[in-house]
């Protein structure tokens, strides 16, 4: 087990640990490149006063490149980035639409197992929603998060699954077990009492690319979670091993915030 301060975790992808340095060291990877990737869409990147080029990215530590990210994402309406990526989000739709996906087609899935102690399941979920509704907390839950808009149905996000091709202008709805497909309803556990599901569309609300489907159940110091999106049968392997990392520092950094909570 990782140890935090109270809490303590371990990430396991296709039964490998992935311990807080490596995430630490990805996030701050994920971080120059998202930066990188907004100057090269036309968006101006600053660090307080000072407008940073290519070469002064590269030159901020990993806690200033944390800081710089998430206040030039936090610094951008949807309306911009639109603008902005609009060739990249073209290019992301043709990719969706020539890797049909449908709850009854053959799918595969990026999984990542997370074991926590030091923090009861309830008291981790209460956190995870008080994330959700906060922007600059959940543009620091991942380097590639853009800012998104969330409701109680739905949620409009973009970013670049799997940490690879463009980012994606999508809507996730939140969807009940029962309605997912038979491949997601047979990895439904049912020693994991608490679940989320999803359905992810492109913004004609009709194209589906993939499927976000979480189980957590408490144990008797902390809780338990199979984290899992599931994907059209004919995506490249970096998709689905890339969003197996993206979820571990994605709930690695829910665990930085739950930390601070527990204080």
């Amino acid at each position: 087990m990782n140890k935090m301060g109270k809490i303590n975790f371990k990430f396991l992808i296709n039964n490998t640990e992935w311990q807080a340095p490596h995430l630490q060291r990805m996030e701050y990877e994920r971080n120059l490149h998202v930066l990188h990737n907004l100057r090269q869409h036309g968006i101006e990147v600053k660090d307080g006063i000072k407008t940073l080029d290519d070469d002064d990215i590269d030159y901020l530590t990993a806690k200033d490149a944390w800081r710089v990210s998430v206040d030039t994402r936090a610094g951008l309406n949807s309306e911009t980035v639109e603008q902005h990526y609009r060739q990249s989000f073209q290019r992301s739709n043709a990719f969706w639409k020539d890797h049909p996906f449908s709850q009854d087609l053959p799918m595969r899935k990026s999984t990542c197992q997370m074991l926590v102690e030091g923090i009861s399941l309830q008291k981790y979920m209460q956190t995870v929603a008080e994330m959700t509704h906060d922007a600059r907390l959940l543009l620091h839950g991942h380097p590639e998060h853009m800012n998104a808009i969330e409701t109680p149905e739905k949620i409009i996000g973009i970013e670049p699954f799997g940490t690879y091709g463009t980012p994606t202008l999508c809507i996730v709805k939140h969807t009940e077990v029962a309605e997912m497909g038979p491949q997601i309803q047979n990895d439904a556990d049912p020693l994991f009492p608490i679940k989320t599901a999803g359905k992810a569309y492109l913004l004609d609300g009709t194209t589906e690319i993939n499927s976000p489907f979480h189980q957590y159940r408490p144990t008797e110091n902390g809780l338990e979670a199979k984290l899992a999106v599931y994907w059209p049968a004919t995506v490249p392997d970096e998709i689905v091993t890339g969003h197996s990392l993206h979820l571990a520092m994605e709930f690695y950094e829910s665990l930085v915030y739950a930390e601070t909570q527990l204080k």
